[in-house]
């Protein structure tokens, strides 16, 4: 059964491997840096802050309403301490795609941190940063200067090379939540690295991808938090699941 699991992953237009390590994968695919991909983001994010509506996801515009329920929940769980500064630390939030979508529904001051490649940060200090919305090199440089609320993840853990030293750093900061969005697990008791390639209306390039064990991965997180939901963003392809996981710090109605 893995090995035909193994073979349809081969021939899909969107996935190849898997690979025996992410530097094989990566020395096969364009990478995450790709220029292309930065420039058309930034495009898209420069229309949204020149217009003031939608939405960048992927560096194509959006323009729908749906709120994730679960992130507005947890939004409203900070209201009866409106006179605090909520802090949300977005790691991998290109240049506000979630801020853009999220801000009109927080109701209370906040800071709105991004943690992203230096391209991305630089070009979010020099024509995004404002007084909600802030920019950040790295998790030291941000705890630096900030304590955090909310952790959000979307779409990005599947493409750090360590991403588990990422996710125990962002623990140690002590957040009340962390929100993972659109990140592919599967059933598989390993973590497996693949070659991801978008959809042509995107852009061209590829990149590693982890398809990380929904199991391990729950070991992990489940030391210091408890998994509140679980939404599946896409339908299950054979034991790909991508998923909406909402955690929430142990004890912290106590």
């Amino acid at each position: 059964m893995i090995a035909f699991i193994k073979k349809i992953f081969r021939k899909t237009k969107y996935f190849s491997g898997p690979y025996k390590n992410w530097e094989i994968a990566q020395s096969k695919s364009a990478g995450y840096e790709s220029i292309e991909i930065f420039e058309k983001v930034k495009i898209s994010a420069d229309k949204i802050k020149k217009t003031q509506r939608g939405y960048e996801r992927d560096s194509i515009i959006l323009s729908d309403k749906e709120y994730d329920h679960n992130i507005l929940n947890i939004l409203s769980n900070f209201l009866d301490k409106k006179d605090k500064v909520l802090n949300i630390l977005d790691f991998g939030g290109s240049l506000g795609s979630l801020y853009f979508k999220y801000r009109k529904k927080i109701n209370q001051k906040f800071n709105w941190s991004i943690i992203e490649q230096t391209k991305f940060v630089d070009e979010g200090i020099k024509n995004f940063q404002n007084d909600e919305l802030n920019f950040f090199y790295n998790i030291e440089e941000y705890s630096a200067k900030h304590k955090v609320d909310i952790v959000l993840l979307s779409s990005s853990l599947q493409y750090l090379r360590n991403y588990e030293d990422v996710i125990l750093k962002l623990i140690d900061l002590n957040p009340k939540y962390i929100i993972i969005l659109k990140t592919p697990f599967s059933k598989r008791k390993i973590n497996e690295v693949f070659i991801q390639k978008p959809l042509k209306h995107i852009y061209k390039s590829t990149y590693p991808c982890w398809i990380l064990s929904y199991g391990y991965f729950l070991n992990i997180m489940e030391k210091k938090f408890v998994l509140e939901n679980k939404t599946l963003t896409k339908p299950e392809f054979f034991q790909l699941s991508y998923y909406n996981l909402f955690f929430k710090k142990k004890n912290l109605n106590k």
